[in-house]
């Protein structure tokens, strides 16, 4: 009997681990694929025959629904208008695609900001938030700057799993600051990623079954 009720105790801690990792009961089903095809050539007039150099590489992330490696389950998207003033997002509480409130990232696998203005001098900044900056980004006082014309930011973490690794969102890790200086800008934003950091069942498996050491009486 008493072998029955540390083994139920030991399930129930591993239930309890595993909450953490599972997604917040309003997520719909996320899913996607982000990939690129890079391809340079460099004229070569040195040789008897001139030929052309290829420089060339692709790649494509494909996103499962999930929190673990190679997956999503939470998408903020947005045409972030910018309007000759700082913008700050929080990561941890934002309306999602599905109109959900308070959605909250654990970790970013995709983070893309594309700067649809076509004035030359209509660049955007992104960084780091003031109080509780997103560590991932540059820091406030030196933002990086995003051109005009189709200037893209892109920052990706497919496979990295654990509350330290990759990244991470965190309430002290969590905010991220816009800044399209005296313009009005019109920036699109793309993040994906997952709700939970990931526990793998791996890591808890081990306490399954584990007899738990009773507190010491006080003598």
């Amino acid at each position: 009997m008493k072998s029955t009720r540390l083994r139920l105790a030991s399930l129930a801690a591993v239930a309890a681990l595993v909450a953490l990792a599972a997604p917040p009961l309003y997520a719909a089903v996320v899913s996607g694929t982000v990939s690129s095809t890079v391809s340079f050539g460099q004229q070569v007039t040195t040789s008897v025959t001139p030929y052309t150099a290829p420089a060339a590489a692709q790649f494509t992330n494909s996103y499962s629904n999930g929190t673990g490696s190679n997956q999503v389950d939470t998408l903020y998207a947005k045409a972030l208008v910018l309007s000759a003033a700082p913008t700050t997002i929080d990561l941890t509480n934002f309306v999602d695609v599905g109109g959900n409130s308070g959605a909250s990232f654990a970790r970013v696998r995709e983070w893309i900001v594309y700067n649809t203005d076509t004035n030359a001098t209509h660049t955007v900044t992104v960084a780091a938030g003031a109080s509780n900056g997103w560590a991932v980004l540059a820091p406030n006082g030196s933002p990086q700057t995003i051109p005009a014309n189709g200037g893209i930011m892109r920052i990706s973490d497919p496979a990295s799993t654990g509350s330290g690794n990759g990244n991470v969102v965190t309430s002290s890790s969590k905010t991220v600051t816009f800044n399209p200086g005296s313009n009005t800008v019109t920036s699109y934003i793309i993040a994906a990623g997952g709700s939970a950091a990931f526990v793998p069942i791996a890591a808890v498996l081990p306490f399954v079954g584990r007899r738990l050491r009773r507190p010491r009486r006080a003598a």
